[in-house]
């Protein structure tokens, strides 16, 4: 007859006394400590006394049954000798555990449960043990290979047990008061401020988010910034004896808030102090560059299309009437900004240094900005030669349609066959002849400003991701993985003990893939919409190329 497998008892690898253990039986044996007591009786006493002091009420679905007494404890180097009442742990494999520092809000957790800014339904990071992971696969974790033969080893209340059985502990002054300590008057005052900060909320924003607003990448990070400060008050995490992943997650996300704020303004007070002490200096060389690029060079490349560029021979009275036009708008933006920019120019620059104290991020939005007005009549152009070229695309199309006896129906929106007549035909080849000579003319325009305009989305977009890395960066909880990566529970893993005998239970480290998740459905769309193949087929198709807006 085969003998049974060990039974599996959990047991902190702090006793250093001999004495009465005490803890639970189900699902698994989980020895919460050690009592000093002179018999039984008198241990089962002080358990009671323990249990009352603790204020958790037990039995209950965290914890499961109440703590009772196992047996005996005999304290001997290099670990104890456990001796249990029930005959049915008299073989039995010890696996051992550092209990958590609740103070220092540490726990056991089954996977990664953390989610630092937006709850996410993502995949559980490599080596983690969920909630319903096999026996069998345990053993992959181990990379002893031993088998874990209980399948209740690893449940939701084991791994309470493991987290909240110090708060039974004789010398639980060490985690009576866990966190920050709140009195009565500091609770009435957080209260009021939450009140005030939620009517603030539910009547500004009515006024706030305006249409006009939307449009400035500056005024859009204001709103954010001051979304975040009204919502301190009320995301400030009120610790308990308990101690979840869910506040956990709440205390990480207030004060990374809280340091992206002030890393924000130091940053910005910085690189603002440099601003304004140069911006004479940066005024000048920023106003050579405008003058330059975005005016004397697209007036000369419009030109230089008109006098048949490159041997190509273009449309002379196509080519003139785009050479005008276009001119006419660069030429009517540059009196624009000699008038209202350019001689402001320094007090502009003094500004954006000035703002600056108040964060970075407000220098990088007003740059944006800058960039934005200063590139509107590149926009404009952009839209003119779009417009032209999308319609010469649609004749294109619909001629194309004509010659194989097709017709777009437009109640049904497919392509059914159709009967043209002669003079139909005549006409559209006739058309077809206007389309081909001019096309060229057409598409050279489109080519400068779509290039153009391209150029000038790419660095919007450059802009408005440093603002989303800023706005977003997980410092607080980088910093805390590298001081104590205990903090940041990502999961549980068996490994051996120095002496190669005994198995260990340990913490996995949230992984830097976990850490950075929410930044997954940004970098996602921000690639989609900026997928090299996608432009160009957006170019050839005369689709629009507007600058990616910021979005927090």
């Amino acid at each position: 007859m085969a003998r049974p497998p060990p039974a599996s008892v959990l047991c902190p690898d702090d006793i250093t006394s001999s004495g009465y253990l005490y803890g639970w039986t189900s699902p698994v044996v989980v020895v919460c400590g050690v009592l000093d007591a002179d018999s039984s009786e008198h241990a089962q006493v002080t358990l009671q006394r323990l249990v009352a002091q603790s204020g958790i009420d037990v039995p209950s679905e965290l914890l499961g049954d109440c703590p009772v007494i196992l047996g005996r404890c005999t304290f001997a180097k290099p670990r104890p000798e456990l001796s249990f009442y029930d005959a049915a742990y008299g073989s039995h494999r010890l696996i051992l555990y550092s209990r958590p520092d609740l103070r220092r809000l540490q726990l056991y957790t089954l996977d990664a449960q953390l989610h630092l800014f937006k709850p996410s339904a993502g995949p559980s990071p490599r080596h983690a043990v969920s909630d319903k992971t096999s026996p069998d696969a345990l053993i992959g974790l181990d990379p002893t290979r031993l088998p874990v033969s209980s399948s209740s080893i690893l449940r939701p209340e084991t791994i309470h047990q493991l987290n909240y059985g110090q708060l039974f502990s004789p010398c639980r002054s060490r985690v009576s008061q866990l966190g920050v300590p709140t009195s009565d008057r500091f609770r009435r005052h957080q209260d009021l401020v939450s009140n005030i900060v939620k009517k603030c909320r539910e009547t500004i924003p009515a006024r706030v988010t305006l249409t006009a607003l939307q449009c400035s990448v500056l005024f859009s990070q204001v709103t954010t910034r001051i979304a975040q400060v009204l919502s301190l008050p009320g995301d400030y995490p009120r610790l308990a004896p308990i101690i979840t992943t869910a506040l956990i997650s709440q205390y990480i996300a207030f004060y990374n808030c809280i340091w992206l704020i002030l890393n924000d303004i130091i940053i910005g007070w910085a690189v603002g102090t440099i601003i304004c002490e140069h911006a004479a200096q940066i005024a000048t060389i920023l106003e050579e560059y405008i003058r330059r690029l975005l005016i004397d060079d697209l007036q000369w490349v419009l030109v230089w299309l008109n006098n048949w560029p490159a041997g190509l021979k273009l449309n002379s009275e196509l080519s003139q009437f785009y050479c005008h036009l276009l001119l006419g708008a660069v030429t009517g933006w540059n009196r624009v900004l000699q008038a209202v920019l350019l001689p402001y120019l320094p007090q502009l620059i003094y500004f954006a240094g000035a703002v600056g104290t108040c964060g970075v991020t407000l220098t990088i939005s007003l740059c944006s900005d800058v960039l934005a007005l200063t590139t509107a009549h590149v926009r404009l152009c952009y839209y003119i030669s779009c417009l032209v070229y999308r319609l010469q695309l649609n004749i294109a199309s619909s001629l194309w349609n004509l010659f194989r006896g097709k017709r777009y129906n437009v109640l049904r929106h497919r392509v059914d066959s159709w009967s043209y007549d002669l003079d139909q035909l005549l006409f559209g080849t006739i058309l077809f002849t206007l389309a081909a000579f001019i096309f060229p003319t057409t598409l050279t325009y489109y080519a400068l400003f779509a290039v153009s305009q391209l150029v000038t989305s790419l660095i919007l977009a450059g802009l408005n991701v440093a603002l989303v890395l800023v706005n977003q960066f997980p410092l607080f909880a980088l910093l805390l993985r590298l001081k104590d990566p205990r903090r940041l529970p990502g999961g549980i893993v068996f490994t051996r003990g120095r002496d190669d005998s005994l198995l260990r239970i340990q913490n996995q480290t949230l992984p830097i893939s976990t850490i950075f998740a929410h930044y997954q459905p940004f970098w996602a769309s921000f690639v989609m919409a900026h997928n090299p193949a996608r432009l160009l087929g957006s170019i050839l198709r005369a689709r629009t190329i507007v600058g990616e807006s910021y979005h927090s």
